[in-house]
C-alpha cells in the first residue's frame, strides 16, 4: 500500500502547476503593472492624484478615479496608514489587479495598511483573474452579497461579507488581516486556478447569537423577493452547481462554469483563524447531523467553511501550518468540509495545523468533515486526510475534536479495498477535549440502502499513529447520563493502523454503533472509564475484525455499571439459541482477517491486565448480553470456549500461587443470565413473614450475576377455591433486583394452601422457572392468623413486640417463649435460666430481648425445652450452682457423705457455743438476709461476698464450685433434695439432744450447758429452707392441659416423681411451715385444742427460749418474722415479676415495719417492770433494719424501671450494695456492745435466765 504521506502522479502534476502559478507568474506580470499611490497621510484626491509625489488621500476616490480608464494590470500601493472605506468597491472583469499595503516590502503587521469601513460596505470581486491582496487590515467591513444557493419562496439569498470573490480565477492573499467583520471575512464562489492564502489572519468576524434569533427586514415586500441569511465565519470557500441566473453571470455558460470548478488549487499557509463565527450564549441544537447546505441559515464552519458541490473535481485544498482557534459554530467551530453529490477525486489536506478552544455547538468542535453522494450513482471518491494535527480542548454536541460523517458508497465490482477509504488520520492527537457524543472524534454513516441493505457500502476512516487522550463526555443535563465515546462511531468502519494510543477518556474510549474496528498493528486502551465499557462499548452488528500479527491491550480500564474493558450488546432474537459453525465466525463480536481460521488459529494477541468492573458479576474485562453468536458448533450455553481462545490473554495481579500463562478468569467474563437457580424450601413460609429466598442468575460463564426478576404467584390447580388470591404477594412492586438472594419478601393467604411462584427475569433474556409450593406454613411463634397474614399477639404478657418481618418477636426480660404441644406459650422464667439474646441495630429498649429458640436458655440447658428446666444430654443440674454440668453417674456417694458431716459439725458447734441468736436480739438480722433476695428482686445481682453471706443464711452453703449429685439429676430432685437436708438437719438436732440427756457423762454433754438456744436458732434457720423448698415442690405452671412444675419445666405436675415430692411438701407445708408459727402465735390456744392428742408442754423450754425477749402481752410476736418469711416467700415464687409483684414486696417491708415500730415488742427496762436491760435498745435496732430492707427494695423498684438512665440505675445499685451491709454493720455494734457490758461486770461470765433448765425438762427421753 503507499504511505499516507505520499504523493501520486496526477497530485504531482498539480503541485508544479501551483508552483508555477505562484511564483513565476506574478513576478512576470507585476513588472507591466502601473502603480497607483495612496497616501492617508499626506495624500490628496486630486484628478491628477496617485504617482509617487502627489498620492491619492482615499481609497474610494482612487476608485472612481481609475473605474472610466479601467481597473486592468494595476498595483494600488497603500502607504501605511488607516484607510475610512465609505462605499462598497465592486470590481467585475478586472484582471492581474493588485492591493497592496505598506509598499509591500515588510511582512510585520505593523506595516500594513488599515482599513475601516462603514456599515454595509465591503469589497467585491467578479469574473477576475490574478488579484493579489497584501500587507492589509480589513476592520469592521461587511457588505450584503448574492448567495450561489437560491431559496424557496426567493430569487435571491444575500448575506453579508467583508471580500467576496465570485468567479475568479488565481487569487493571491499574503499578510493580510481581516478582523471584526459583521458576516463572513472572506467569501470565495468558484475560484478556478489558484487560491493562495498565506500567512493571513482572519479574527472576530462575528455575529451575536441574538441577531441570529432576531434576524429580520424592514421590507416585507423586498423580502418575498430577497431571502436575508446571517452566516458569519473567518473563511467560505464554495464550488455550486450550475444554478445561477443574475446580470454578472449571463454570459457564463455550463462549460464555463465547470472549468472553475475542476482541476484548481486552494492553498491556505501559517493562516490563523481565531475569534470568528457567533458570539454570547448560544443554546445546543439536536440537528448534529445532516447534509451541510441542506441548512443556508446554519452557521457552518467558524473559522474555515469549504464547500464543493455537483461536479467540482479534481481540485486540491491544502492546509498547513493552520491555527484554529476559538471559533464558534453550530456545526464545524473551526472547520466545516464537505464534499458532496457528483464530486470526485478532490483532494483535501489538513498538515501541521492545531485546533483548540473551538466550539461546535451542534456537531464537531474542532472540525467537520462530510462527503455526501448521490443515492446508487457512482464516481470515484474524494479524499480528506489529517496529518500531524492536534485537537485540544474543543466542545460540541457531537464530535468535540471533530465530527465526521457521509453517505455511504455505491459499490463497483472493480472497486479495490483502498477505493473506500474516504477518510485519513495520520499522526494526528486529540486532547482534552469535550462533548456529550463523541468528545474526541464522532463518526456517523448516512445509510441509503433500503433497509440498510446493499448495494452500498460503508465509508472508511483510517487512523495512524494517532493519540486520543483525556477527553470527556459533557453532561448536559444534571443527574442524567446521556453521552457515550471519546470516539463514537454509527455504522462507519474504523481503521487503526501503527501504533494507536487511547488513554484516559471518560464515559467510554470508544462506542461501536453498528459500525466495524479493523485493527492493524498495534492499538492500547489505557485508563479509560465508562457507564458500560470502560475502553470499548459495541451496539447492533459491531466488530472488532483483528488483522494478522496485530496486538490489542486493554489495561486498566473501569466501569460503573457493566464491562470493566468491554460492554457488548450483540443483535438477534434472546429467544433463539443456535452455535455457531466454523464457516462463518465473523459474526461474532470478534472477527479475523482470514475467515476460514477458527479462533484458536487467529495469528493476533488480545491482553486484558487489570481491568475493573464494580463487582464480579458485571465482568471485570468484558460483558456481553450473549456469547451465542461466538460459539462453536457443539458447545452450549453452560459449557463453551467463548474468549477462553489462544489469542486472549487475562493478567491480574494476584496473591495466589497463579502461573503467568493463566488464562481464563471467570470473573473476568460476564454476560446476561441464561439460568435461574432457586431453592424450594426457602418458599415454605408463614403468611406475612419477611423472607429472603434464593434466587441466583447464573450467566454463560455459570457466574453469579445481579437481574432483576419479576414474581408472580397463583393458587395450585388443585384447589379451586372462591377467592382467587388465596396466596398473593404483600409487596407494592413484583420486581426485584437480585444478587443471589431477594430481599424482603412478603407473602399472605391462607396456610396450608398449595400454590406456585413463577419467577421471570426482566431483560434481554427470555427466562421462566416455575416453583409449586407444597403449602404456606402456619404462623411464627408470637403470631397469629388473621385475614390471611399472621399478626402478632403482641397483648400477651411477656411479649414486648413484634418485628415488621413477621418471624420475630421480643420478649421481656425474664420472660420464656416456646412451644408446648405445638402451642406457644410465654411464661415467666425462673431465675438465670433463660438468656436475654439481643440485636442492637433493631432493639429499642434495654430489657427487651429477641426470641431465638436456639438461645434462649442459659447455663448448658437444652434449647427448647419448657421453661428451659431441662439439661442438655450429658449434663445434669448441680449443688452449688445454678447453671448445668457435666457429672458423673455416682457422684451422691461423695454428695451424702459432705453434706452430713457439714450438717453434724455445724450442729455441734451450735450447741456447744450455745447459740442464742434467735432469743430476739438477732432475729432482724436474720431475717433481713433471708428475704434480701427477694426483696431487691431477681434481677439484682450481689458481689460475690455478700451473695456467700445471704447463702449462708440461708442455710445453702457451697463448697466449691459445685457438687454433682447424678448425671441424670432435675430441678425438682435438687429442690426436695434441699428439703431433705433441712429435715435431716432438724433430725440430727434432735438426735444429739436425745444423746445429750441420756449420757450426761459424755465429754459432749458436758460442755452442752443447755442446748435449747441452739435448737431454736436451727430450727428458725431451717424454717425459711423448708418453706422456700416447699413452695418450689408446689410452684405449678399451666400450659394448656398440661401442667409443670416451675422451677423444672420437663416435670410434670403431681405425675411420676413429683407426686411424691409434692406430697412430701404439702406434708411439711401443713404441719410445720404453716403449724409451727400458729403454735406460736395461739400457744395457749394450741395447747387446749391438742391436749387430746399431743401434749405441747413437753416442748415449753423452746417456747420460752423463742418467747422470752418479748413483752409478756406481746409473747405471740415469736412467730412475727416467721409470717414474714413466709408472706415475703409467696410473694416472691407465686407473683410474676412486674410491677405488681414488686408493689406488693415495697407494701409488705413498710407494713411490717410499721408493725414493729408501732407495736415495739422487745421488753425495754427496769422501769417498765422488765428485769433485762439487754432488751433496751432491740427495739431501735430492728427498726433500722427493717427500714433499711424498706429502703431496699424502694431502690430496687426504681432500678428497674426501663426509663431510667444507665448512670442513674448505676448509682442507685451501689446504693442497694451499701445498704446490704447494715445488718452487718449493726451485728459488729451488738458483738462490741455484748463484749463491754461482760467485761465490765468483772467475771464476763454469761448470765442466763434458762441456766437451771435441763435436757430433761424437754421431755427428750
Amino acid at each position: 500500500m503507499q504511505g499516507a504521506s505520499g504523493i501520486n502522479a496526477p497530485m504531482m502534476k498539480l503541485l508544479i502547476i501551483v508552483f508555477f502559478t505562484v511564483f513565476i507568474i506574478p513576478g512576470v506580470t507585476a513588472a507591466e503593472k502601473s502603480k497607483l499611490f495612496i497616501s492617508a497621510a499626506i495624500g490628496e484626491d486630486t484628478k491628477f492624484c496617485g504617482n509617487g509625489s502627489v498620492p491619492c488621500r482615499t481609497l474610494n476616490h482612487a476608485y472612481e478615479l481609475l473605474s472610466p480608464s479601467g481597473l486592468n494590470s494595476t498595483i494600488l500601493v497603500l502607504e501605511k496608514g488607516t484607510y475610512s472605506l465609505h462605499k462598497s468597491l465592486v470590481f467585475v472583469k478586472v484582471k492581474d489587479l493588485s492591493l497592496i499595503g505598506g509598499h509591500g516590502d515588510s511582512t510585520e503587521s505593523n506595516t500594513r495598511a488599515k482599513i475601516i469601513c462603514e456599515p454595509n460596505v465591503s469589497v467585491a470581486f467578479f469574473l477576475s483573474d490574478n488579484i493579489t491582496l497584501q500587507d492589509l487590515k480589513i476592520v469592521s467591513c461587511g457588505g450584503w452579497q448574492e448567495s450561489a444557493i437560491s431559496k424557496q419562496n426567493a430569487e435571491v439569498i444575500k448575506f453579508k461579507t467583508a471580500i467576496h470573490f465570485d468567479y475568479c480565477r488565481n487569487i493571491w492573499m499574503r499578510n493580510v488581516d481581516i478582523i471584526g467583520s459583521i458576516g463572513h471575512g472572506a467569501n470565495f464562489f468558484e475560484i478556478g486556478g489558484v487560491l493562495n492564502v498565506t500567512n493571513c489572519v482572519f479574527e472576530n468576524n462575528t455575529v451575536s447569537a441574538d441577531a441570529l434569533r432576531n434576524k429580520s427586514t424592514s421590507n416585507k415586500k423586498t423580502l418575498e423577493q430577497v431571502g436575508y441569511i446571517i452566516s458569519v465565519g473567518g473563511v467560505f470557500v464554495t464550488l455550486n452547481n450550475y444554478i445561477r441566473n443574475r446580470p454578472y453571470f449571463k454570459n457564463v455558460t455550463q462549460a464555463r462554469h465547470e472549468s472553475y470548478i475542476q482541476g484548481n488549487s486552494y492553498i491556505f499557509t501559517k493562516c490563523s483563524f481565531i475569534g470568528n463565527g457567533i458570539s454570547g450564549e448560544v443554546a445546543p441544537t439536536d440537528s448534529f447531523q445532516g447534509h451541510a447546505l441542506d441548512q443556508l441559515s446554519v452557521v457552518k464552519g467558524g473559522g474555515l467553511g469549504i464547500f464543493f458541490v455537483g461536479k467540482a473535481e479534481n481540485n486540491m485544498v491544502l492546509i498547513q501550518n493552520c491555527r484554529f482557534l476559538a471559533n464558534q459554530a453550530y456545526w464545524g467551530g473551526g472547520l466545516q468540509v464537505e464534499f458532496s453529490e457528483n464530486t470526485s477525486r478532490n483532494n483535501f489536506t489538513v498538515r501541521s495545523s492545531v485546533f483548540q478552544r473551538n466550539i461546535g455547538h451542534s456537531a464537531g468542535g474542532g472540525a467537520r468533515v462530510g462527503h455526501w453522494r448521490k443515492k446508487g450513482v457512482f464516481n470515484p471518491n474524494n479524499e480528506i486526510r489529517f496529518v500531524d494535527s492536534v485537537f485540544r480542548d474543543n466542545r460540541g454536541n457531537w464530535g468535540g475534536g471533530i465530527s465526521v460523517y457521509g453517505t455511504s458508497i455505491f459499490c463497483n465490482c472493480k472497486q479495490n479495498f483502498k477505493s473506500k477509504k474516504t477518510f485519513s488520520f495520520h499522526s494526528c492527537r486529540w486532547f482534552a477535549n469535550k462533548a456529550n457524543v463523541g468528545s474526541a472524534i464522532g463518526t456517523f454513516l448516512f445509510n441509503q440502502n433500503r433497509e440498510n441493505i446493499g448495494p452500498e457500502v460503508p465509508f472508511h476512516v483510517e487512523f495512524i499513529d494517532s493519540q486520543v487522550e483525556d477527553n470527556a463526555i459533557e453532561i448536559l443535563e444534571e443527574n442524567v447520563q446521556i453521552g457515550e465515546g471519546a470516539i463514537y462511531n454509527v455504522g462507519v468502519s474504523i481503521v487503526f493502523r501503527g501504533k494507536t494510543i487511547i488513554k484516559n477518556n471518560t464515559y467510554t474510549a470508544l462506542a461501536l454503533d453498528g459500525g466495524t474496528l479493523e485493527l492493524y498493528d498495534d492499538v492500547e486502551f489505557v485508563g479509560n472509564k465508562g457507564v458500560q465499557g470502560g475502553a470499548i462499548a459495541m451496539y447492533g452488528y459491531s466488530q472488532l475484525i483483528l488483522m494478522k500479527k496485530s496486538r490489542l491491550l486493554f489495561k486498566e480500564n473501569s466501569c460503573l455499571k457493566k464491562g470493566g474493558a468491554m460492554f457488548i450488546q450483540t443483535p438477534g432474537s434472546p429467544r433463539i439459541n443456535y452455535g455457531l459453525s466454523k464457516k462463518n465466525p465473523n459474526i461474532c463480536f470478534f472477527a479475523y482477517e482470514d475467515d476460514s481460521r477458527s479462533f484458536n488459529q487467529w495469528d493476533t494477541e488480545v491482553i486484558f491486565q487489570e481491568n475493573k468492573a464494580p463487582d464480579d458479576s458485571l465482568g471485570h474485562s468484558v460483558f456481553a448480553t450473549t456469547l451465542k453468536k461466538c460459539r462453536m458448533q457443539g458447545e452450549t450455553r453452560l459449557n463453551n470456549s467463548v474468549l477462553d481462545w489462544k489469542f486472549i490473554r487475562f493478567n491480574r495481579t494476584t496473591t495466589d500461587n497463579v502461573s503467568n500463562d493463566f488464562r481464563r478468569n471467570t470473573k473476568e467474563i460476564a454476560t446476561s443470565p441464561v439460568d435461574i437457580i432457586y431453592n424450594v424450601q426457602d418458599w415454605h413460609v408463614s403468611p406475612g413473614e419477611v423472607f429472603s429466598p434464593t434466587v441466583h442468575l447464573r450467566d454463560e460463564k455459570n457466574n453469579s450475576v445481579k437481574g432483576i426478576v419479576e414474581i408472580l404467584i397463583s393458587n395450585s390447580s388443585s384447589y379451586q377455591e372462591d377467592d382467587p388470591s388465596s396466596v398473593f404477594l404483600q409487596t407494592d412492586s413484583s420486581l426485584f433486583l437480585t444478587h443471589g438472594k431477594i430481599s424482603f419478601l412478603k407473602i399472605g393467604g391462607h396456610i396450608r394452601r398449595k400454590f406456585i411462584v413463577i419467577l421471570q427475569h426482566i431483560g434481554r433474556q427470555i427466562l421462566r422457572k416455575v416453583i409449586r409450593v407444597a403449602s404456606l406454613k402456619p404462623c411464627n411463634p408470637g403470631f397469629y392468623l388473621k385475614d390471611g397474614n399472621c399478626v402478632c399477639q403482641d397483648k400477651l404478657d411477656g411479649i414486648s413486640r413484634c418485628d415488621k418481618n413477621g418471624k420475630t418477636i421480643y420478649l421481656k426480660a425474664g420472660y420464656w417463649g416456646g412451644m408446648v404441644d405445638e402451642t406457644f406459650y410465654i411464661h415467666r422464667c425462673p431465675r438465670g435460666f433463660c438468656a436475654c439474646p439481643r440485636n442492637n441495630m433493631t432493639l429499642i429498649a434495654q430489657d427487651e430481648c429477641v426470641f431465638n429458640v436456639e438461645q434462649m436458655c442459659n447455663g448448658n440447658r437444652e434449647p427448647g425445652s419448657t421453661l428451659c428446666g431441662k439439661c442438655k444430654e450429658g449434663f445434669s443440674v448441680v449443688f452449688g450452682h445454678s447453671d448445668c454440668h457435666k457429672c458423673g453417674k455416682y457422684g451422691f456417694l461423695v454428695v451424702i457423705p459432705v453434706y452430713l458431716v457439714q450438717i453434724l459439725v455445724f450442729v455441734k458447734v451450735a450447741m456447744l457455743l450455745d447459740v442464742d441468736w434467735f432469743s430476739g436480739f438477732l432475729n432482724g438480722f436474720f431475717y433481713s438476709y433471708q428475704v434480701m433476695l427477694q426483696v431487691v428482686g431477681e434481677r439484682f445481682f450481689f458481689d460475690p461476698f455478700m451473695l456467700f453471706v445471704i447463702n449462708f443464711f440461708n442455710f445453702r452453703p457451697r463448697i466449691g464450685s459445685h457438687l454433682c449429685f447424678s448425671s441424670d439429676m432435675d430441678y425438682a430432685d435438687k429442690l426436695f433434695f434441699n428439703l431433705a437436708i433441712s429435715v435431716i438437719t432438724l433430725l440430727v438436732v434432735v438426735f444429739l439432744a436425745k444423746l445429750v440427756g441420756k449420757y450426761p457423762n459424755w465429754c459432749f454433754s458436758r460442755r452442752v450447758k443447755g442446748p435449747f438456744r441452739a435448737i431454736c436458732t436451727i430450727l428458725v434457720l431451717c424454717y425459711t429452707g423448708i418453706t422456700s423448698s416447699c413452695l418450689g415442690l408446689l410452684d405449678p405452671v399451666v400450659f394448656g392441659n398440661t401442667t409443670v412444675l416451675f422451677i423444672s419445666g420437663s416435670t410434670e405436675f403431681f405425675k411420676g416423681k413429683h407426686a411424691f415430692y409434692g406430697s412430701i411438701a404439702i406434708f411439711f407445708m401443713f404441719f410445720f411451715v404453716i403449724l409451727f408459727p400458729l403454735v406460736l402465735m395461739y400457744r395457749p390456744f394450741c395447747t387446749r385444742l391438742l391436749r387430746p392428742v399431743f401434749n405441747l408442754n413437753r416442748f415449753k423450754p423452746f417456747f420460752d427460749v423463742l418467747q422470752s425477749c418479748y413483752k409478756d402481752q406481746h409473747r405471740s410476736f415469736a412467730a412475727f418474722y416467721l409470717v414474714c418469711r413466709l408472706v415475703v416467700l409467696v410473694i416472691a415464687i407465686y407473683i410474676p415479676i412486674g410491677p405488681v409483684r414488686r408493689f406488693l414486696i415495697e407494701v409488705t417491708c413498710i407494713t411490717v415495719l410499721s408493725i414493729f415500730t408501732y407495736v415495739r415488742p422487745y421488753k425495754r427496762s427496769r422501769q417498765e417492770g422488765e428485769a433485762d436491760p439487754k432488751y433496751a435498745w432491740e427495739n431501735k435496732s430492728d427498726t433500722i433494719l427493717l427500714f433499711n430492707l424498706s429502703l431496699m427494695a424502694v431502690i430496687a423498684t426504681a432500678t428497674e424501671n426501663s426509663d431510667i438512665s444507665k448512670r442513674h440505675k448505676a448509682q442507685l445499685t451501689t446504693v442497694i450494695k451499701v445498704l446490704a451491709y447494715v445488718p452487718m454493720v449493726a451485728l459488729a455494734c451488738y458483738i462490741y456492745k455484748k463484749t463491754k457490758s461482760r467485761c465490765a461486770s468483772g467475771c464476763c461470765s454469761d448470765n442466763r435466765d434458762l441456766e437451771g433448765l435441763q435436757v430433761t425438762d424437754l421431755g427428750i427421753e
